[in-house]
C-alpha cells in the first residue's frame, strides 16, 4: 500500500487537474477523507487497551528515547533518505513542466517510476534484512540512491533535458529508499522495545519534517538558468549522508 498508491495517485491527480482545474484533486481528497472517517468510525473498534500516560507523561517517553545515541542515527538516516524522495517532489514538477515541458499527467505517469523501484527495495529489505543486517542494509540503500541521483545530475547537465534523464535514474533512489526506510523504522523501536510506539511517532515527525523542509529548499533554489543542478546536489548529499550514518550504526552495533 505504501508504495502503490504513491504510484497511482501523481497520475490520478494529474489527470484530474487537466480535466477539472486545480480545485478537482481537492475535491476528491475531500471526498476520501469523508470516506475514511465513515470507515474508521463504523468499522474499526479500538483493540488496545485505554493507557493511563498523561502528556507530561507522554514528554518524558520522548525525551528518554532522543537521550539514546542509536535512535538518532535510525531517525536521521530515515530523515536523510525520505529527505532525498520530497526534495525530488519538490523540485521535479518545477524542472518536467518550466525546463522540459511537460503536462501534468505525464508528470504524474513519470512519477511512478520512483514507487516501481520503492516496490522492488521493499522486496529486498524483506528477504535480506534479517541475513544482512538492518544497518548494511540501510548503508547500502544510501548508496544506490546516491548513485541515482549521481547518473541523473550527468545526464541533466551533459545532455539536453528529457523526461527520462529525469525520472528514470530515480528508480534507483525509490531502490534504495525501500531498502533504508524499513530497516530504519525497525531500527528505532528496537532500541526502546517499551517505547515502540513513541519511537514510531516520533521517527515519523522527524522523517515527514525533515522531508517537507527539504522539499521547501529544493523548490527555492531551482530555476530555469541552473537547470535543478541544485536539486540534485541536496538529493545526492542527503543520501550519501544517510549511509555515512548507517556505517556509523554499523560500526557501532559491531562493537556493541
Amino acid at each position: 500500500a505504501m508504495a502503490i498508491m504513491p504510484m497511482l495517485s501523481p497520475t490520478i491527480g494529474g489527470y484530474l487537474g487537466e480535466s477539472f482545474g486545480w480545485r478537482g484533486p481537492f475535491w476528491v481528497l475531500l471526498l476520501f477523507g469523508v470516506l475514511m472517517w465513515f470507515l474508521i468510525y463504523f468499522d474499526l473498534g479500538e483493540t488496545h487497551e485505554r493507557s493511563q500516560s498523561t502528556f507530561g507523561q507522554q514528554m518524558r517517553d520522548y525525551g528518554a528515547l532522543l537521550r539514546e545515541p542509536m535512535i538518532w542515527g535510525y531517525f536521521l538516516t530515515a530523515t536523510l533518505a525520505s529527505g532525498a524522495y520530497f526534495a525530488f517532489l519538490g523540485g521535479a514538477p518545477f524542472v518536467g513542466e518550466r525546463i522540459i515541458g511537460m503536462s501534468p499527467s505525464q508528470l504524474g505517469l513519470y512519477f511512478a517510476t520512483v514507487a516501481i523501484g520503492y516496490i522492488f527495495g521493499n522486496f529486498l529489505s524483506g528477504r535480506y534484512s534479517e541475513r544482512i543486517g538492518i544497518e548494511p542494509m540501510m548503508m547500502y540503500g544510501g548508496v544506490i540512491a546516491s548513485v541515482g541521483v549521481g547518473v541523473a545530475l550527468f545526464l541533466m547537465s551533459v545532455f539536453p533535458p528529457v523526461a527520462a534523464y529525469l525520472f528514470f535514474p530515480m528508480i534507483l533512489v525509490g531502490v534504495g529508499n525501500g531498502m533504508t526506510l524499513p530497516n530504519a523504522s525497525a531500527g528505532a523501536i528496537s532500541i526502546r522495545p517499551d517505547l515502540a510506539g513513541s519511537a514510531s511517532g516520533l521517527g515519523g515527525f522527524l522523517q515527514i519534517g525533515g522531508g517537507a523542509a527539504l522539499a521547501i529548499l529544493s523548490g527555492n533554489l531551482i530555476s530555469i538558468e541552473n537547470q535543478a543542478i541544485p536539486l540534485y546536489l541536496i538529493m545526492f548529499v542527503s543520501s550519501i549522508a544517510g549511509a555515512a550514518i548507517a556505517g556509523w550504526l554499523y560500526l557501532r552495533a559491531k562493537r556493541v
